[in-house]
């Protein structure tokens, strides 16, 4: 009865092992939405209103990645 919940635990964890913390700058409302569906919670996505700047690359701290849009 609990089989599938453990084994969907057990593929979220091995999902998650490979994950990154990824900072995305300039996001918008509807960027959000489309990237947290794009990903599918394989990463943990950090959204960010600002530009990235040399001031503002302090709230990437901790993450793997930087997802940044052209106009940065």
């Amino acid at each position: 009865m609990y089989a599938p919940l453990i084994l969907v635990n057990l593929a979220n964890a091995q999902r998650r092992k490979n994950a990154m913390k990824v900072a995305v700058f300039s996001s918008k409302p509807y960027d959000e939405e489309y990237l947290s569906r794009a990903n599918g919670g394989r990463h943990e996505l950090e959204f960010h209103d600002v530009a990235l700047t040399a001031k503002t690359a302090v709230l990437a701290q901790g993450c793997s990645a930087v997802c940044c849009f052209v106009n940065d």
